[in-house]
């Protein structure tokens, strides 16, 4: 874990944090004018241990210590604004979905504590949405169990209407996403995002018809426990990484 230009974080009317594994040039190129928007504060949140020289001097950088996939990085964000920079709202972005300052208007106007408002439609709207601090608190983490990418959406979707809360999307086309990342992560991560689907009927049915994770009464629908398959991946761990990398941090 390293953090860089911390001290470059000011509190202005939008924070947006984007996360990017292997597109970080790709955003540095198409978001060159709207960086210089005096309300936008940017924060990159670096899950592939890529070059940053280029942003050294111009945003602050939390770069994990491994990939800690789509789920583990939304939950390092939330952790970052919410309770390191002590925000009650944040935007989360990635660095291979275009917007511009309206659109970042449009997302934080319309994020509240019971609503999670997506721009994009046909089903994108986590590429690009805001969050507040207590519908973080009622849903609860992402859950990242899901390897890498795949399914944690959907996950939170549904967590999201058994809290009776909603997801928005704004209508913005999903055409302005790329899906450079997880295109590259799904191509050459087949077996964990067969794991991801297998997985997640298994917590919520075929048809999403359990309303608690595995049908077990025992459990509520906002908690988030270690399972095999992340083992698998990380080893003998008790928390999960976003956990770790965030104990770093502090």
């Amino acid at each position: 874990m390293k953090v860089i230009n911390s001290n470059l974080f000011t509190n202005k009317p939008y924070t947006v944090i984007i996360l990017t594994y292997l597109g970080l040039p790709y955003f540095l190129k198409w978001s060159s004018v709207i960086r210089e928007s005096k309300n936008i504060q940017f924060v990159i949140v670096d899950n592939g241990m890529q070059d940053i020289s280029s942003v050294m001097n111009e945003l602050p950088v939390i770069q994990t210590s491994q990939n800690i996939g789509c789920a583990g990085g939304w939950n390092l964000s939330c952790k970052l604004a919410f309770d390191w920079f002590q925000l009650d709202k944040c935007i989360i972005g990635q660095d291979d979905a275009i917007f511009d300052e309206k659109m970042i208007e449009d997302v934080w106007n319309n994020s509240t504590d019971d609503v999670l408002a997506g721009a994009y439609d046909r089903s994108f709207e986590f590429s690009l949405f805001g969050i507040t601090k207590q519908l973080y608190t009622d849903v609860g983490m992402f859950d990242e169990n899901f390897i890498y990418v795949g399914c944690e959406d959907n996950d939170y979707k549904h967590r999201l209407k058994l809290a009776n809360k909603t997801v928005k999307s704004l209508g913005y086309s999903a055409s302005m996403n790329s899906n450079l990342t997880s295109r590259f992560i799904t191509e050459n991560a087949k077996p964990a995002n067969i794991y991801n689907v297998n997985f997640i009927e298994q917590k919520w049915g075929s048809t999403y018809e359990y309303h608690t994770p595995f049908n077990n009464p025992d459990y509520t629908f906002n908690e988030c426990q270690i399972y095999d398959g992340l083992l698998d991946v990380y080893g003998q761990i008790n928390k999960f990484p976003s956990t770790l990398e965030y104990e770093k941090l502090l």
